[in-house]
């Protein structure tokens, strides 16, 4: 985003905050005893123009802001409240990146919150985040020239100028083209990718959790599980995604040596049968996107997607906040 639109977007929040739009949600989520469910990936200081972590400094402004308002806890502690004067809240984290170990874990435990992580199998095994977040990672350090040389086929997009913004659209284009497909389909696009990669001498790729640091963390928040491979899965048949769940199982059985009761649907993708199949699995809770609220009593729970470039913004969005509520 360029700085006058950051500009125009941090006015607007303080705006809607001044005018009471911030009480208003917030009251409007006791009346109803809604649970808000917030869906954060990477907690850190250094950007990425296809997709910024949280800022700690942010991070920082929505704990002060829930501490005060909500209860916070987990999937499983949903049914424990203790407090019926503040609404619930979860802090639910995808992928299993370092950095929620070394920026979100510090200040959590400042302020004395749980939260739900949920890690991907094969990421814990490889040390290497989902090929979609290594292709972001590729994107974000490479120059204009070596982003032009990728060709797919059926990806028609082209890049048509260098600016900051084009460069984020063809990035999110591509992005989506390879998540609305089958994983052995995907892979193949992914392998012809590697020819223009492998051109780039070094890029950054993300941390991922290990065993023994996931083991540590669960210790004092609940650990679940996004899915082994991340691939999305309404676009596989049930034997791949009962496979995948399979392995899911014994990861957590055999390596974690942790229960199993959580589980989040990569990319947003699912189908109805999956959901039948977790049930027969013993997962207690099933996590969703899809920007809305949840219950204590449901088993599948949607969550707002988290992201704040300001305090104010950082306070609204904490309220389950969309462009489409104003």
């Amino acid at each position: 985003m360029i700085p006058g639109q950051q500009r125009i977007k941090k006015i607007y929040f303080l705006l809607y905050r001044a005018l009471g739009g911030e009480g208003r949600i917030y009251r409007e989520i006791k009346r109803r005893k809604h649970v808000t469910v917030l869906n954060l990936h990477k907690v850190g200081p250094d950007s990425n123009p296809y997709w910024s972590p949280l800022h700690p400094r942010r991070f920082e402004d929505l704990l002060r802001f829930i501490t005060a308002r909500f209860q916070v806890t987990t999937f499983g502690g949903l049914r424990e409240a203790t407090d019926d004067r503040r609404p619930q809240l979860i802090l639910s984290f995808d992928d299993g990146y370092f950095d929620y170990l070394e920026y979100a874990i510090p200040l959590l435990e400042k302020y004395g919150l749980p939260s739900n992580q949920n890690v991907i199998a094969d990421s814990v095994r490889s040390g290497q985040p989902p090929a979609n977040v290594r292709l972001s990672e590729f994107l974000g350090a490479a120059p204009v020239a070596l982003i032009r040389e990728i060709k797919l086929p059926g990806f028609t997009r082209k890049l048509r100028n260098e600016s900051t913004e084009e460069k984020i659209a063809f990035g999110n284009e591509l992005s989506r083209f390879l998540k609305l497909r089958p994983q052995a389909e995907a892979e193949a696009f992914f392998k012809e990718l590697e020819t223009v990669t492998a051109k780039l001498d070094h890029f950054e790729t993300s941390r991922m959790l290990t065993v023994e640091e996931i083991r540590q963390i669960a210790k004092r928040h609940e650990i679940g599980c996004h899915s082994a491979t991340h691939a999305s899965m309404q676009f596989e048949s049930p034997a791949f995604f009962d496979e995948d769940l399979k392995r899911c199982m014994r990861f957590f059985r055999e390596e974690l040596r942790l229960p199993l009761t959580a589980y989040a649907f990569p990319n947003g993708s699912w189908r109805q049968e999956n959901l039948d199949t977790l049930k027969q699995g013993g997962i207690e809770h099933v996590l969703l996107v899809g920007n809305g609220f949840t219950t204590r009593e449901a088993t599948a729970h949607k969550r707002f997607n988290y992201y704040a470039d300001s305090k104010s913004e950082a306070r609204l969005r904490a309220l389950g906040f969309t462009s489409t509520r104003a």
